[in-house]
């Protein structure tokens, strides 16, 4: 998590490569820590991509280096110091929506993960169908340090996610729902592997 309480809310970058739509976290001078307004706004963008009969995969990256360092501390705090049980379920319930919304798309999503992936933002990369990580990419469940229960559904995606990878695990489909839908493949979405590995590498020199 980011401790700071200097920066704005900061914004989702909107790009599209072909048809690829790549979702940038544009909140570097916090290593793109989530707040409330930030993570609605990426809830809303993977929505959006979704309902896009032009869009065929979503690449979902962080600005100036880092993916994501969690929920924004100062925004956490706040909503603690409110002492209201309603105010904090409806926060959680707006950091829950863009977990639902990357793992129940329609569209492959790709999460191009460089730098800090800690906490809630290793569980968003955790929601998404493949993981590319830069040699410099560092993942960490800061919960585990504090005594706390993973949010972001990292304790149910996180054990998946590590078994699945493990030699004797059985070749399995990326992280999806079993009664996930795909959006039938369209011949003009055909390269759309090419065109993530080019909005991939755009985002890495963001």
């Amino acid at each position: 998590m980011d401790g700071g309480d200097a920066d704005p809310d900061g914004t989702v970058a909107v790009s599209d490569h072909g048809p690829v739509r790549l979702l940038t976290i544009d909140r570097p001078r916090r290593r793109n820590a989530l707040t409330p307004d930030l993570v609605t706004q990426l809830s809303e963008q993977v929505e959006a991509a979704g309902r896009d009969p032009a869009v065929g995969a979503i690449v979902l990256a962080g600005a100036g280096g880092h993916f994501c360092a969690g929920g924004d501390a100062q925004a956490i705090v706040e909503v603690i110091g409110t002492g209201s049980q309603q105010a904090a379920i409806a926060f959680m319930r707006r950091f829950q929506r863009v977990v639902d919304a990357l793992w129940t798309s329609d569209l492959p999503v790709v999460a191009a993960v460089s730098g800090v992936a800690y906490g809630g933002g290793f569980n968003l990369a955790l929601a998404c169908d493949l993981i590319i990580a830069s040699a410099d990419a560092r993942f960490c469940q800061v919960f585990l340090r504090r005594g706390l229960i993973p949010d972001l559904g990292g304790g149910y995606l996180l054990p998946r996610t590590v078994s699945r990878r493990s030699p004797a695990a059985p070749r399995t489909a990326p992280n999806r729902r079993p009664d996930a839908k795909r959006r039938p493949a369209r011949a003009d979405q055909a390269s759309a592997a090419s065109r993530s590995r080019s909005a991939i590498a755009s985002s890495s020199s963001a």
